[in-house]
């Protein structure tokens, strides 16, 4: 309900959301929920679609936030209680949370309003009683926490046998040599190969989530191309070729 007199107050209160011109009378405007201050209605339709864009972005930063936050807290729980350690070291667990929650901020609640995205589905009322995760949004969650962590696991209990040459202990494997080996052609404190696997596995988790960043920006059933956005949204691309290069 929009209005400006006396008499629209009543309708302004009762209404779900009232606007009040801003050269409205003061009963008017303190009966209503927004004021409009440039008195113009198309300030109503921008509310309106920014309110949706802010809606939806937050839908995608959930949609990403709970993925690497899922699948991270499965790993290294296993990890912990399988092999007493765990794969990611304290320092990559913390760039790992500044990917997740200040950067992904950033690259997805930036995203663009699309006047024309999904047909008729765009003109449907985004309803009060509408939950911030949808089932699509949950199909594609489990999805991609289920396919990342069957990827790390396998590198986890197996990567020791694909890439390299002599297979070492898991549990009792130092992160780096306490003497040197000329004759193996390493020094004291170089990295052992457990160290670098735990790099291989650290490096694959953030790349995996790092181009998952493109599927959370689709967050509808009927939206299956994932490219169909891919360049309305420059700062999304600097922040993940930013994260990519550090």
């Amino acid at each position: 309900m929009s209005g400006d007199k006396t008499s629209d107050a009543t309708a302004l209160k009762m209404a779900n959301v009232g606007l009040c011109m801003g050269s409205g009378c003061t009963v008017a405007k303190e009966n209503s929920d927004l004021v409009i201050m440039d008195n113009d209605f198309k300030s109503i339709h921008h509310a309106i679609m920014w309110g949706r864009t802010i809606f939806e972005n937050v839908r995608k930063f959930m949609q990403f936030q709970l993925t690497i936050n899922i699948a991270l807290c499965f790993i290294v729980f296993l990890s912990g209680i399988t092999l007493g350690n765990s794969p990611f070291n304290v320092i990559q667990l913390l760039w790992i949370n500044l990917i997740m929650d200040t950067l992904a901020t950033i690259a997805l609640c930036t995203e663009p309003f699309e006047a024309k995205r999904r047909g008729q589905q765009n003109l449907q009322r985004i309803s009060r009683r509408d939950k911030i995760m949808n089932a699509v949004m949950w199909r594609n969650i489990i999805g991609q926490v289920v396919y990342q962590t069957i990827v790390i696991l396998i590198m986890m209990y197996a990567g020791q046998y694909m890439f390299f040459e002599h297979p070492f202990n898991l549990i009792t494997e130092k992160m780096r040599h306490n003497k040197s080996d000329p004759e193996k052609g390493y020094e004291a404190n170089d990295p052992t190969d457990k160290m670098t696997l735990h790099t291989f596995i650290f490096h694959t988790f953030v790349l995996m989530n790092l181009f998952n960043q493109i599927n959370c920006r689709l967050i509808y059933e009927d939206d299956k191309n994932i490219f169909r956005t891919l360049f309305n949204n420059s700062l999304f691309w600097l922040i993940t070729f930013f994260e990519m290069g550090l």
